[in-house]
Order: structure tokens, then C-alpha cells, then sequence
């Protein structure tokens, strides 16, 4: 479990706290890690170094039908890792197209909002049928040398807000809320108490558009309370953007107050106010003190900053702030 000592959270006497941007030197454990990913699953390293981004995160996608071969994905992100970035796994139980075959049980669900495309069934954990998966999975990350954290699903609201069905049997959108809340804790509690994997932290995802499912998506077991946050259709300044279901942690259980708040995609639609939007975003989530982790996605419904220099120096400048651990 992350500690208070960790740079990705802190916390005071149970009060949530960040240091200004005034501050010469705000503590290691209040920063917020900038993390970034590129279209595709690509390597970030030359967009780093083309500029001189500061990056010590990244957020990356795989399927469980990869299996192990998702941990590590490439081995530019074991590089990373081994060089102390912390690196985000989005772990989803959507099939992928280009997922390789897989000797574990067929996924038996689809999501109306996916079409015909192939899901692993919530039920298919709770029932034990996945446990070779997961016990493959779970000793493939106790051998990395490094921490990662877990992320169970990209968006689960995403998935589930048009219903679905599983093994046959439909299923509305709140009753597949309920059914992922137990099988995260239960795949939660496989890893650490089952096969004592210490290395890992855990997050349920969720885009965090819909406030009724944000609520009744979280999951006790979770060590970090994750949603994306987005300007795009109706133009945002950036506080409104990251702080509208930052205001929902409040309708959370108690044992969710000491825990950190990670965006594993944020973005903004292509505009020409964009650059001043993206050195706006420092100011905004320094009103937002829970937030301990941030990766830009780089990628689709005019996120994309890769053919906008401007966009791309703005976010640089952007992650060069005090609070993401830079010198600006």
C-alpha cells in the first residue's frame, strides 16, 4: 500500500494539503508525477527528449488476453520502470484486436456499447474460472524489479452505460458497476493475500462522466481512486475540467479520504487557445490537492498535440512546473 512517505500522495493528520507555486522547494511527497502516452501505444522517449518534456509516469493499455506477455509490454516501458517511472498499467478485460490467442478460458461477455467486440465476464472471476490468468499475471509482476500500479479497466462507466451480457444473461449498467466492484476486490485481495505480490497498487477505472456510477464503481480495496478528465466538445477552463468529479469524492466511503486521486488520461481538443489552456492546467489542480498523478493522452477526439509544436512546448512548460517536480 502506497504510505505517506511515497512520492505520489500525502497526507496531514487526515487533511489534504498542497503546497503553492510560490513555494521554493514543495516536498518530494507533494508533487504530482507527470505521465504521458502516445497514440498507439508508442514510445514516448522521442517526444521526451525532442522537448525536454518532464516525464516520470506513463500510462499504458493491455488486455487480459495478453496475458503475461503485457507485463512488461514493451521493453522500452521495462526501461522506464527500471528507471524509477512509475507506470500505469490499464489492464482491461476487453479483448483486444490484435491480442494474442490465449490458453485461458474464452471470454464469454460483450458490452452494447462495443458492439460484437469480446469481453472477459466480471462473473468469469468471482467464479475461480480466471485464476490461471491471474496467477500467471500476478507472478509476472512480482518478478519485476520495480513498482507498478494496476489499473482494472480503462472506463468502466464507458463500458457499461449502454448495458450488456454476460455468458448470455443482460445486464444493466448498474448491475455491471456492482458486478466489477467485486470482482476487483477479488482480484485485488488474489494478488496480495493469494500470491503476495508487494509490488503493486491497484485502481479501479472509471472516466468519471456520470456521478451515480462514480459512486457505486468504488471499490474498498483499491489503493488509488482514478478517473480521466477532458476539455473537449464545450470549451473549459481548466479548473472546471479537472475538478467536476473531483468534487465527487466527497459522496465516497471514509476509507477513501486518505487515498490519492490519479488521472490516467487527461487532455484538451485541438483549439487555438490550447497552449495557454495547457499552462493554465498547474495553477488549476494546485487547487486540487489529492491529485498525486497526471498522464497526458496524446491521442484521439483531438487530443492529438503530436503535429502541434506549440501544444507539445505548451505542455512541456506545463509539466516544467514546481508541482510536477520541475524547475519553472
Amino acid at each position: 500500500m502506497l504510505t505517506q512517505n511515497n512520492p505520489l500522495w500525502y497526507a496531514r493528520n487526515g487533511v489534504w494539503k498542497r503546497l503553492g507555486r510560490t513555494d521554493k522547494s514543495p516536498p518530494s511527497s507533494q508533487l504530482i508525477t507527470p505521465g504521458y502516452y502516445l497514440g498507439g501505444g508508442a514510445d514516448i522517449n522521442p517526444d521526451m527528449t525532442t522537448y525536454n518534456i518532464n516525464l516520470k509516469g506513463h500510462t499504458t493499455y493491455t488486455s487480459w488476453a495478453q496475458g503475461i506477455d503485457a507485463f512488461p509490454r514493451t521493453s522500452w516501458e521495462d526501461t522506464l520502470g527500471r528507471n524509477g517511472f512509475m507506470i500505469n498499467y490499464v489492464w482491461e478485460p476487453k479483448v483486444y484486436s490484435n491480442s494474442q490467442g490465449s490458453h485461458y478460458v474464452s471470454p464469454n461477455a460483450t458490452m452494447v456499447n462495443w458492439g460484437a467486440q469480446q469481453f472477459y465476464g466480471w462473473t468469469q472471476v468471482t467464479s475461480g474460472a480466471l485464476d490461471p490468468l491471474l496467477t500467471d499475471v500476478a507472478n509476472a509482476v512480482k518478478a519485476l524489479p520495480y513498482n507498478i500500479n494496476i489499473q482494472i479497466c480503462s472506463e468502466r462507466d464507458t463500458d457499461h452505460q449502454s448495458g450488456g451480457a454476460i455468458n448470455g444473461t443482460s445486464y444493466t449498467w448498474a448491475q455491471l458497476d456492482a458486478l466489477s466492484v467485486t470482482a476487483i476486490s477479488y482480484i485485488i485481495n488474489f494478488f496480495k493475500n493469494t500470491m503476495g505480490v508487494t509490488n503493486v497498487t491497484f485502481s479501479g477505472g472509471i472516466a468519471g462522466f456520470n456521478q451515480a456510477a462514480f459512486d457505486r464503481s468504488y471499490c474498498s480495496d483499491v489503493d488509488v481512486i482514478q478517473y480521466n478528465a477532458y476539455n473537449h466538445g464545450t470549451w473549459q477552463d481548466a479548473l472546471p475540467v479537472f475538478s467536476r468529479t473531483y468534487a465527487w469524492l466527497t459522496d465516497l466511503p471514509a476509507d477513501s479520504e486518505t487515498k490519492p486521486v490519479w488521472l490516467a488520461e487527461w487532455g484538451c481538443m485541438a483549439d487555438a487557445r490550447r497552449p495557454a489552456w495547457l499552462e493554465s492546467v498547474p495553477a488549476a489542480v494546485g487547487n486540487l490537492p489529492r491529485i498525486a498523478y497526471m498522464s497526458y493522452f496524446n491521442s484521439g477526439w483531438g487530443q492529438i498535440l503530436s503535429s502541434d509544436t506549440t501544444s507539445m512546448q505548451a505542455l512541456a512548460t506545463c509539466y516544467n512546473d514546481r508541482i510536477f517536480g520541475g524547475t519553472g
